[in-house]
């Protein structure tokens, strides 16, 4: 009878000082708790409590009192928690080289093509999409780019009459409207016929034809 009500008081304390312990968010209070597992799991559930609510990255040192399982899972959350700050400061910052300091891979990578496709854009360089590892983002940041070199190339070939500029489009239709309008144009300023011939685009070819038969009339 003795023995049963020893254990009772026990489990009693036991319960106490668990409630008491995270109540006060104290895993000193855990100590006290003679039976082992409900003490591993006092100290587990306070360690991470301290984890999911601080302002800042915790000290991997704050896993050390816990069980193998529970401190694997501790220091995993902890490093991830520290990817996720390294990896929001890089993005704001646009400084690549803070994303190298990431540990998990897929993190890191993911920072890596998140600041190379903005670089890109922002300096609107083709060649930095190669560098993105993402094959969707990789296309979508050379679309993009491409559209846009390709509006430049046109504005550019057109203002100056540079048939070569032309050359640079990678849109096969914009590419082709492109030497067409130069060769268009080229052929009314300078009455060159044999222009004509050259074109590929069926409303610039007889518009072309049409201004010569007229000329010709006159």
């Amino acid at each position: 009878m003795l023995v049963k009500n020893e254990n009772s008081k026990n489990d009693c304390l036991n319960n106490y000082y668990y409630n008491d312990a995270n109540k006060k968010n104290d895993e000193k209070i855990c100590e006290k708790i003679k039976n082992i597992s409900l003490r591993q799991i006092c100290i587990a559930d306070i360690t991470f409590y301290k984890i999911e609510n601080s302002s800042s990255t915790q000290d991997l040192s704050i896993c050390k009192n816990l069980s193998e399982n529970d401190k694997i899972y501790c220091e995993n959350k902890i490093k991830n928690s520290s990817d996720i700050d390294i990896f929001t400061k890089a993005i704001e910052t646009n400084n690549i080289n803070d994303c190298q300091k990431i540990t998990l891979l897929e993190t890191k990578n993911n920072c890596l093509d998140t600041i190379n496709l903005q670089l890109a854009i922002n300096n609107n360089d083709i060649l930095k999409c190669n560098l993105i590892k993402d094959t969707n983002k990789k296309e979508n940041c050379k679309n993009a780019l491409s559209k846009v070199s390709d509006a430049n190339f046109l504005k550019e070939a057109i203002s100056k009459n540079d048939i070569k500029v032309c050359g640079k489009i990678i849109n096969t239709t914009l590419k082709e409207e492109c030497s067409d309008s130069i060769n268009f144009k080229l052929a009314i300023q300078n009455k060159d016929e044999s222009k004509c011939s050259i074109l590929k685009t069926r409303n610039l070819i007889a518009q072309c034809k049409d201004f010569f038969q007229t000329l010709k009339q006159n």
